[in-house]
């Protein structure tokens, strides 16, 4: 498993496995009802099951944490914690002019996003940099999972094709003092 750190906020994991999981993900993601999201701010999603976020018992949900367990626990030794909450599961799919405007999450520490089917590189979602602002450049493909501090401003812009992702919440609240404590400061 490889840990790549884009700048000190976006932390990527290519998912080595993702060709063995992603029609698992897929299928079961059909099986999953959701709803088109349309609002006033020019947000057109195709379909998203957003609306069942907190229902960790939907399938696609347990593959999740199944096949993800070994990069929650990367992370956990990332941010120096002893355990982290994943809240918050759903997916979204795009098709070719779908868009979700500019966003953070609220009530979470990190967001996550794992690009399950996204044939077209461009399709990534962007995050803007608060400070520099500007766009933030980072690479990203289909079967990479991003993680990024919830406070970033993020959006899918216009899809140049289809894509689905699943996004999650994550919140931790102990600090290793044993780690820290080997820090030079």
């Amino acid at each position: 498993m490889i840990l790549h750190k884009h700048n000190s906020n976006i932390i990527r994991f290519p998912v080595s496995e993702h060709k063995d999981f992603k029609n698992d993900f897929l299928r079961e993601i059909e099986n999953s009802p959701g709803e088109k999201r349309v609002n006033g701010l020019g947000e057109l999603i195709s379909e998203t099951d957003y609306q069942n976020c907190d229902d960790l018992s939907r399938e696609y949900v347990k593959l999740f944490f199944d096949v993800f367990n070994p990069y929650i626990r990367k992370l956990i030794d990332t941010v120096n914690s002893n355990s982290l909450d994943v809240k918050h599961i759903w997916y979204q799919k795009y098709i070719k002019n779908d868009i979700h405007t500019w966003h953070v999450h609220a009530d979470c520490m990190f967001a996550g996003v794992y690009f399950l089917d996204m044939p077209n590189s461009k399709s990534k979602t962007e995050l803007y940099d608060i400070y520099n602002k500007k766009i933030i450049d980072y690479q990203a493909k289909e079967g990479d999972l991003i993680i990024f501090p919830s406070f970033i401003p993020h959006r899918s812009n216009y899809t140049p094709s289809r894509k689905t992702v699943i996004s999650f919440n994550i919140n931790y609240d102990t600090v290793n003092l044993e780690r820290i404590k080997t820090w030079n400061f």
